[in-house]
């Protein structure tokens, strides 16, 4: 959305009325601006062609998808409107695609000040679907996103307290087989001092 953003203010730009009296263009700019609407708008037609994901063309207005919105239990849909030249615009203006050459919208036909009001249009539409898909982001994928890391955050924290757990067992399991090693090691000096009692008394 961005490229098409910045291509319809480029050409809005160069369309723009020079002032309230704006004067006459002559045909070199008249031709000059109707090559920059016509570029435009197959420069956008490429962009929209080229923006696909998962099989479908995502700026055709045939992309929806719904997320659950963990914090308030219910769910978000949201499509994407398309940014198509022929559905940039308005009815009361027009639309992108009539500007083009041969279009009810050429610069040939209305001039410089109304293809101008057109772009604007198109250009209104466009900060529309932007909108609409940055709200979608902050209301649905932003608070999911959060979800995922505390669900992720306790499965972590879960892990390291059993892997903990488990570590002390085997401590004290360590332990314990340390005290018993080393009462068996005190124990040894008493068993060999009593048999040699035995064998002096035995001598004896």
């Amino acid at each position: 959305m961005g490229e098409i953003t910045a291509c319809l203010e480029a050409l809005a730009d160069l369309l723009r009325p020079g002032g309230r009296r704006a004067r006459r263009r002559s045909p070199k700019e008249l031709d000059t601006g109707q090559a920059a609407v016509d570029a435009a708008v197959n420069a956008i037609d490429r962009i929209i062609d080229a923006t696909r994901h998962d099989g479908y063309e995502l700026l055709k207005g045939a992309w929806a998808t719904s997320l659950p919105d963990v914090e308030h239990g219910c769910t978000h849909t949201f499509r994407l409107g398309s940014l198509e030249p022929s559905r940039l615009g308005s009815s009361r203006v027009g639309f992108l695609s009539s500007a083009v050459t041969g279009g009810t919208r050429s610069l040939g036909r209305v001039g410089h000040a109304v293809a101008h009001a057109v772009v604007r249009a198109a250009v209104a539409e466009v900060m529309r679907c932007r909108e609409e898909l940055s709200a979608f982001s902050s209301e649905a994928v932003d608070p999911l996103l959060r979800a995922l890391e505390v669900a992720a955050e306790n499965v972590c924290a879960s892990e390291k307290s059993s892997i903990d757990s488990d570590l002390a067992i085997e401590a004290s399991r360590l332990t314990q087989i340390d005290a018993l090693l080393a009462g068996s090691q005190q124990d040894q000096p008493v068993s060999k001092l009593k048999g040699h009692a035995v064998l002096r008394l035995r001598r004896g």
